[in-house]
Protein backbone atom coordinates (compact mmCIF):
# COMPACT_ATOMS: atom_id res chain seq x y z
CA UNK A 1 0.00 0.00 0.00
CA UNK A 2 2.91 2.40 0.03
CA UNK A 3 1.90 5.67 -1.58
CA UNK A 4 -1.57 4.58 -1.67
CA UNK A 5 -2.82 7.82 -0.06
CA UNK A 6 -1.40 11.42 0.05
CA UNK A 7 -2.61 14.01 2.77
CA UNK A 8 -4.99 16.38 0.97
CA UNK A 9 -5.21 14.91 -2.19
CA UNK A 10 -8.39 13.18 -4.13
CA UNK A 11 -9.65 9.57 -2.26
CA UNK A 12 -8.17 10.96 1.51
CA UNK A 13 -11.68 10.92 3.93
CA UNK A 14 -11.66 12.77 6.63
CA UNK A 15 -13.53 11.80 9.57
CA UNK A 16 -14.39 13.54 12.58
CA UNK A 17 -17.32 12.26 14.08
CA UNK A 18 -17.96 8.87 14.63
CA UNK A 19 -20.45 8.21 17.35
CA UNK A 20 -19.98 6.25 20.33
CA UNK A 21 -22.91 4.54 21.97
CA UNK A 22 -21.85 4.74 24.87
CA UNK A 23 -20.20 8.69 24.39
CA UNK A 24 -22.60 10.37 26.78
CA UNK A 25 -20.87 8.40 29.31
CA UNK A 26 -17.66 9.49 28.86
CA UNK A 27 -17.00 12.77 31.32
CA UNK A 28 -14.53 15.09 29.85
CA UNK A 29 -12.62 16.23 33.04
CA UNK A 30 -11.50 12.80 33.49
CA UNK A 31 -8.53 11.61 32.76
CA UNK A 32 -9.45 8.09 32.49
CA UNK A 33 -12.46 8.11 30.30
CA UNK A 34 -10.99 10.39 27.81
CA UNK A 35 -8.29 7.28 27.29
CA UNK A 36 -10.77 5.12 27.62
CA UNK A 37 -12.82 7.15 24.40
CA UNK A 38 -9.02 7.65 22.58
CA UNK A 39 -8.35 3.72 22.26
CA UNK A 40 -12.03 3.26 21.20
CA UNK A 41 -12.19 5.60 18.83
CA UNK A 42 -8.66 4.22 17.27
CA UNK A 43 -10.43 1.46 16.86
CA UNK A 44 -13.35 2.24 15.26
CA UNK A 45 -10.74 4.14 12.76
CA UNK A 46 -9.23 0.55 11.40
CA UNK A 47 -13.37 -1.17 11.46
CA UNK A 48 -14.15 1.94 9.07
CA UNK A 49 -11.30 1.19 6.79
CA UNK A 50 -12.30 -2.48 6.87
CA UNK A 51 -15.98 -1.40 6.23
CA UNK A 52 -14.96 0.43 3.29
CA UNK A 53 -13.25 -1.92 1.78
CA UNK A 54 -15.82 -5.12 1.73
CA UNK A 55 -18.82 -2.76 1.02
CA UNK A 56 -17.85 0.65 -1.15
CA UNK A 57 -16.67 -0.72 -5.08
CA UNK A 58 -12.95 0.95 -5.63
CA UNK A 59 -11.94 1.13 -2.12
CA UNK A 60 -9.55 -1.78 -2.22
CA UNK A 61 -6.52 -1.24 -0.36
CA UNK A 62 -7.60 1.43 2.42
CA UNK A 63 -5.45 2.36 5.08
CA UNK A 64 -5.83 4.35 8.07
CA UNK A 65 -2.97 7.24 7.94
CA UNK A 66 -2.94 8.82 11.23
CA UNK A 67 -5.71 9.17 14.25
CA UNK A 68 -6.18 12.18 16.44
CA UNK A 69 -3.81 12.67 19.22
CA UNK A 70 -6.37 13.40 21.43
CA UNK A 71 -9.79 12.88 21.64
CA UNK A 72 -12.25 15.90 20.09
CA UNK A 73 -14.45 17.29 23.13
CA UNK A 74 -16.36 19.42 21.51
CA UNK A 75 -18.36 20.69 24.74
CA UNK A 76 -17.81 19.99 28.52
CA UNK A 77 -18.85 22.74 31.30
CA UNK A 78 -19.94 26.34 30.78
CA UNK A 79 -20.08 28.71 32.76
CA UNK A 80 -23.06 30.91 33.93
CA UNK A 81 -22.69 34.51 33.58
CA UNK A 82 -23.96 37.72 33.11
CA UNK A 83 -25.67 37.26 30.00
CA UNK A 84 -27.06 33.91 29.05
CA UNK A 85 -26.79 33.51 25.08
CA UNK A 86 -29.65 30.87 23.23
CA UNK A 87 -30.48 29.53 20.03
CA UNK A 88 -32.81 32.53 20.14
CA UNK A 89 -29.73 35.33 20.10
CA UNK A 90 -28.47 33.05 16.88
CA UNK A 91 -31.99 32.77 14.95
CA UNK A 92 -32.61 36.15 15.44
CA UNK A 93 -29.39 37.41 15.38
CA UNK A 94 -29.62 39.76 18.09
CA UNK A 95 -26.96 42.67 18.90
CA UNK A 96 -26.21 43.78 22.31
CA UNK A 97 -24.89 47.01 24.22
CA UNK A 98 -21.75 45.43 25.17
CA UNK A 99 -20.72 43.68 22.03
CA UNK A 100 -17.05 43.32 21.60
CA UNK A 101 -17.06 41.57 18.25
CA UNK A 102 -19.80 39.48 15.74
CA UNK A 103 -19.97 35.87 14.69
CA UNK A 104 -21.69 34.11 11.76
CA UNK A 105 -20.53 30.66 11.94
CA UNK A 106 -23.73 28.26 12.02
CA UNK A 107 -25.19 26.23 14.47
CA UNK A 108 -23.02 22.82 14.36
CA UNK A 109 -24.24 20.13 16.76
CA UNK A 110 -23.71 16.37 17.06
CA UNK A 111 -26.61 14.38 17.77
CA UNK A 112 -26.83 12.69 21.52
CA UNK A 113 -27.88 9.22 20.27
CA UNK A 114 -27.36 7.18 17.60
CA UNK A 115 -31.40 6.62 16.51
CA UNK A 116 -33.08 7.87 13.47
CA UNK A 117 -35.24 10.03 15.24
CA UNK A 118 -32.03 11.79 17.01
CA UNK A 119 -30.45 12.30 13.07
CA UNK A 120 -33.75 13.52 11.81
CA UNK A 121 -34.21 16.01 14.31
CA UNK A 122 -31.10 17.56 13.92
CA UNK A 123 -31.58 17.90 10.31
CA UNK A 124 -34.93 19.18 10.07
CA UNK A 125 -33.89 21.99 13.40
CA UNK A 126 -30.16 22.62 12.75
CA UNK A 127 -29.17 22.07 9.29
CA UNK A 128 -30.35 25.06 7.26
CA UNK A 129 -29.09 27.53 10.02
CA UNK A 130 -26.37 29.17 8.16
CA UNK A 131 -26.59 32.80 7.62
CA UNK A 132 -26.72 34.67 3.74
CA UNK A 133 -24.12 37.10 3.36
CA UNK A 134 -23.58 40.17 5.45
CA UNK A 135 -25.51 38.53 8.05
CA UNK A 136 -24.46 38.03 11.54
CA UNK A 137 -24.97 38.24 15.70
CA UNK A 138 -23.41 39.82 18.50
CA UNK A 139 -20.82 38.62 21.43
CA UNK A 140 -21.59 40.55 24.74
CA UNK A 141 -19.23 41.02 26.45
CA UNK A 142 -21.45 40.31 29.64
CA UNK A 143 -20.66 36.03 28.48
CA UNK A 144 -17.31 36.49 29.84
CA UNK A 145 -18.35 37.60 33.41
CA UNK A 146 -18.93 34.31 35.63
CA UNK A 147 -21.43 35.64 37.94
CA UNK A 148 -20.18 35.51 41.92
CA UNK A 149 -16.64 36.09 41.09
CA UNK A 150 -15.71 39.80 40.68
CA UNK A 151 -12.53 39.47 38.83
CA UNK A 152 -12.13 36.45 36.39
CA UNK A 153 -13.06 36.45 32.39
CA UNK A 154 -13.67 33.27 30.61
CA UNK A 155 -13.31 32.92 27.46
CA UNK A 156 -13.87 30.11 24.90
CA UNK A 157 -16.27 27.01 24.23
CA UNK A 158 -17.05 27.31 28.35
CA UNK A 159 -18.85 31.03 28.01
CA UNK A 160 -21.94 31.26 29.29
CA UNK A 161 -24.57 29.88 26.95
CA UNK A 162 -26.85 26.72 25.62
CA UNK A 163 -25.80 24.38 23.70
CA UNK A 164 -27.29 25.45 20.83
CA UNK A 165 -25.71 28.36 20.90
CA UNK A 166 -22.27 27.59 22.16
CA UNK A 167 -22.12 24.92 18.97
CA UNK A 168 -21.74 28.15 16.67
CA UNK A 169 -19.45 30.12 19.52
CA UNK A 170 -17.19 27.39 20.48
CA UNK A 171 -15.00 27.64 17.15
CA UNK A 172 -11.78 29.55 16.66
CA UNK A 173 -12.78 32.89 15.41
CA UNK A 174 -15.27 33.45 18.27
CA UNK A 175 -12.46 32.05 20.89
CA UNK A 176 -10.17 34.67 19.19
CA UNK A 177 -12.49 37.59 19.33
CA UNK A 178 -13.07 36.83 22.92
CA UNK A 179 -9.35 36.58 23.60
CA UNK A 180 -9.06 39.85 22.10
CA UNK A 181 -11.33 41.92 24.12
CA UNK A 182 -11.14 39.95 27.32
CA UNK A 183 -7.39 41.12 26.74
CA UNK A 184 -7.81 44.62 25.62
CA UNK A 185 -10.98 45.15 28.95
CA UNK A 186 -8.03 44.26 31.26
CA UNK A 187 -6.04 47.15 30.48
CA UNK A 188 -8.95 49.57 31.05
CA UNK A 189 -9.75 48.20 33.60
CA UNK A 190 -10.35 50.63 36.80
CA UNK A 191 -10.65 49.98 40.94
CA UNK A 192 -10.13 46.04 40.45
CA UNK A 193 -13.90 45.89 39.28
CA UNK A 194 -14.17 44.20 35.86
CA UNK A 195 -18.26 44.65 35.19
CA UNK A 196 -16.72 48.85 35.84
CA UNK A 197 -15.04 49.63 32.40
CA UNK A 198 -16.15 52.07 30.27
CA UNK A 199 -17.74 49.55 27.52
CA UNK A 200 -17.65 52.32 24.86
CA UNK A 201 -14.35 52.91 25.25
CA UNK A 202 -13.65 49.04 24.50
CA UNK A 203 -15.16 49.22 21.53
CA UNK A 204 -13.41 52.07 20.32
CA UNK A 205 -10.16 50.40 21.35
CA UNK A 206 -11.07 46.98 19.57
CA UNK A 207 -12.55 48.58 15.96
CA UNK A 208 -9.15 50.70 15.95
CA UNK A 209 -7.80 47.34 16.27
CA UNK A 210 -9.78 46.31 13.08
CA UNK A 211 -12.42 44.03 15.24
CA UNK A 212 -15.78 44.56 13.32
CA UNK A 213 -18.27 44.82 16.13
CA UNK A 214 -21.41 45.69 13.74
CA UNK A 215 -22.92 48.40 12.06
Amino acid sequence: MENAYVLNKLGVFNYNHVHNPDSSNIDPTSADDLTAGMIHGRKIAHELADYYRKNFPGVHAPAVVITGSLLGVRESRRILGDYYMTGEDYYKQVKHYDDIGSHSYPVDMHVLASSKEEYDKMINEYLDSRYTDGCYYGIPYRIMLPVGIRNMYVVGRCVSCDRVMQSSIRVMPACMIMGQAAGVAASLVNNYNIRDIDIIKLKAKLRDSGVFIGE
